[in-house]
C-alpha cells in the first residue's frame, strides 16, 4: 500500500510541475496540490498529527472564553513542521498561547490536537495572520517573550506586531465555579533588528526623534481613529513612518 501511494504521489508531482512549466499556471496558492498530497498520504500520516491530545481546562459561562475571536473551530491555514496545510479547523488558545486543531481520524470522527508550538511557523485564522517569534534575548528585546504574534504591518523597515493575552478570574455561583477572561493587548515594533514595546506616543518619539513633529501631528489629526480602532491607528501610523523612512529622512539619525 505504501509503495502504491508513493508511485501515485510521484506521478502527481511529475504532472503537476509539467503543467506549471508548460502552461505557466500557478494554482491558487498551491492549495489543490497540497490537498491532493494530504489525501494520498492518508489520515493520521502527515506531520500535523504530531501533537498532544487536547483537553479543555476551564469551565466558562456565557460568551467569555480563552480563545482568539471565537471558541468555535474556524477554518484556517498553517505552516507546520515546514509543510503547509489548508482549510484546517483550528482555534487559538490565547491564555496558554496554544494552537488547537481538529483533524479527521480513522474512526470516521475527529481528533483534537494541541500542536507543538515551535513547529508552527505561522497560521491564518479569522482573516488574520499570526507568526511564531522566538526571542533568544540577544537583540536587547527583553520585554518580548517567545510566542504567537498577530502581524499588523510589514515592510522593509518596520514590522508591527500585536500580542494577544488574556487574564483569568475564578468566580462562583450557587452551583459551580467558572472562569471569566479579559483581553489584554500588547504591541511591538521591529526596527533595526530589535523589538520595541509600544505603549504610548512617547515610545514612537523615542524611536524616531527626528520625526517628533510628524508623529505629534499624526496623533492630533487621528484622535477619532485612535479611540475607535486602535489597531488601525497603529497600522496607519507605522505606514506613515515607513514612507518617511523611505524618503531617507531617518538615515542620518
Amino acid at each position: 500500500m505504501i509503495k502504491k501511494n508513493t508511485i501515485q504521489l510521484v506521478t502527481i508531482i511529475f504532472f503537476y510541475f509539467q503543467a506549471v512549466i508548460f502552461y505557466g499556471q500557478n494554482p491558487q496558492s498551491d492549495h489543490e496540490f497540497y490537498n491532493v498530497f494530504d489525501s494520498i498520504i492518508g489520515v493520521g500520516n502527515n506531520a500535523i498529527y504530531n501533537g498532544i491530545e487536547y483537553e479543555k481546562k476551564y469551565r466558562t459561562l456565557g460568551e467569555s472564553h480563552e480563545f482568539y475571536f471565537s471558541s468555535q473551530f474556524l477554518k484556517g491555514n498553517i505552516i507546520y513542521d515546514s509543510q503547509p496545510y489548508y482549510n484546517i479547523y483550528m482555534k487559538y488558545d490565547v491564555l496558554d498561547d496554544d494552537l488547537i486543531v481538529k483533524l479527521p481520524n480513522n474512526y470516521e470522527g475527529s481528533s483534537i490536537i494541541r500542536l507543538i508550538k515551535d513547529k508552527v511557523k505561522y497560521f491564518y485564522v479569522a482573516g488574520n495572520q499570526f507568526v511564531r517569534i522566538e526571542n533568544d534575548k540577544k537583540n536587547n528585546s527583553h520585554d518580548l517573550n517567545s510566542g504567537f504574534y498577530q502581524l499588523l504591518h510589514q515592510s522593509n523597515y518596520l514590522v508591527l506586531y500585536k500580542k494577544h493575552k488574556k487574564s483569568r478570574t475564578e468566580r462562583s455561583d450557587k452551583k459551580y465555579i467558572y472562569n471569566v477572561f479579559k483581553d489584554i493587548n500588547e504591541y511591538y515594533l521591529f526596527y533595526n533588528k530589535n523589538y520595541y514595546v509600544i505603549k504610548s506616543q512617547n515610545d514612537f518619539v523615542k524611536l524616531f526623534p527626528k520625526l517628533k513633529s510628524n508623529i505629534n501631528v499624526f496623533f492630533k489629526n487621528n484622535k477619532p481613529l485612535y479611540s475607535s480602532n486602535y489597531d488601525m491607528f497603529l497600522e496607519k501610523l507605522t505606514k506613515h513612518i515607513d514612507i518617511l523612512i523611505s524618503k531617507n529622512e531617518l538615515f542620518n539619525q
